[in-house]
């Protein structure tokens, strides 16, 4: 009656033989492998499904009971998450019906692989500030350094400059002790 197409590992779709002509799919993830398909969790367009033991466990062995999940407020229903290294979300409709979430289905390994990421990119902008830090010190140092060979260029100008004027000075004495002796 039902047909079940493996997807990926951690999904499974159940098509309806029931309506050739609705296209439709029922698409859950409970676990990695599993179907929750059970009749009054499904739409309309997925009636006419046999009875879920026939497809998967009992659904309470894919539900954790209620006390141990934690919930989170999102708008008027309330999604559920399961503690552990396999997290999954479900997700508590206003009649108080439990759907599993295909895109909330997280796993402990695709957490540590976000942590990871985030240190990756910590790290990168340590060494981002860093390197900056280092240029503008390195440009600090080029500045102060042309500084003073500026300062050092202007301090022989001035001595140059005074020698001259010393010559000048010198010129202009014997220019006029010269006149002087003519006289």
């Amino acid at each position: 009656m039902t047909l079940i197409n493996q997807l990926s590992a951690g999904v499974r779709m159940v098509r309806s033989r029931a309506d050739r002509s609705d296209s439709k799919s029922c698409l859950f993830t409970a676990g990695r492998t599993f179907i929750l398909a059970t009749p009054s969790l499904l739409p309309a367009h997925c009636s006419g499904l046999p009875p879920p033991s026939s497809l998967l466990p009992p659904p309470s062995s894919l539900l954790p009971p209620p006390s141990s999940l934690h919930t989170q407020s999102w708008s008027q229903n309330r999604w559920e998450s399961e503690g552990g290294p396999d997290t999954r979300r479900f997700l508590l409709t206003s009649s108080g019906r439990r759907h599993i979430s295909p895109e909330c289905y997280v796993t402990g390994q695709e957490e540590e692989e976000e942590e990871e990421k985030k240190k990756k990119k910590k790290k990168k902008k340590k060494k981002k500030k860093k390197k900056k830090e280092d240029e503008e010190e390195d440009q600090e140092e080029e500045e102060e350094e042309e500084d003073e060979e500026e300062e050092e260029e202007e301090e022989e100008e001035e001595e140059e400059e005074e020698e001259y004027e010393e010559e000048d000075e010198e010129e202009e004495e014997e220019e006029e002790e010269e006149e002087d002796e003519k006289e």
